[in-house]
């Protein structure tokens, strides 16, 4: 398939985010299956939409429309979403390490025990998506505007993220922790204190 990366061995997915005249790099250990595999499983992902636990490690699906997709524990790690259309998808348990999920659209979205690590989200728009129990460790958030209006981070980690012009009014962070975080305004700050959110250094 012309759109489909071809991994050809266990490596290292890098994602280069440029902010201004920044570069911010996400990466993280991919253990992607041989190329034909990977390939195959986003052909069939495609006409189906059901990625159950598929491995689509390095899959190129920018600006894919996937709205109500079935990635339940689907290894996504280095996987280039940009732009990509996921309303009403389900993601929960799935594994997103290094992702780009810039410019994204996640509308009613279940992003449950989802990990996030490394993933860049910068201008995602989110809203009343659940990210319940999600990892977002060394996750990238900023680079404005990111609507996260009615989303759910009950319960989520957020370690060494960079939230930078991002606005989290509006969401339900219960119980989420702030762990040595960058670029949280005094308005987030408080909003999220006032919500039951923990932050410690």
């Amino acid at each position: 398939m012309k759109n489909v990366n071809k991994i050809t061995r266990v490596g290292v997915v890098l994602v280069v985010v440029m902010i201004g005249n920044s570069a911010v790099m996400c990466g993280v250990k991919s253990s992607a299956q041989p190329n034909t595999t990977v390939a195959d499983n986003v052909a069939k992902f495609l006409k189906t939409k059901n990625g159950k636990n598929a491995h689509l490690e390095g899959a190129h699906l920018e600006g894919a429309h996937l709205d109500g997709a079935h990635l339940d524990g689907a290894h996504l790690d280095g996987a280039h979403l940009k732009g990509a259309h996921l309303d009403g998808a389900h993601l929960e348990g799935a594994h997103l390490n290094g992702a780009n999920l810039q410019c994204s659209f996640f509308i009613n979205t279940s992003f449950g025990n989802a990990d996030l690590t490394g993933s860049c989200l910068g201008r995602a728009v989110c809203k009343d998506s659940s990210f319940f129990k999600a990892n977002f460790t060394n996750a990238l958030f900023s680079n404005k505007p990111l609507g996260l209006k009615g989303t759910d981070f009950t319960n989520a980690k957020f370690t060494n993220v960079n939230f930078t012009n991002a606005d989290l009014i509006g969401t339900t962070l219960s119980g989420a922790k702030f762990i040595n975080c960058l670029g949280l305004s005094e308005a987030n700050r408080n909003y999220a204190g006032k919500s039951g959110a923990i932050f410690s250094n």
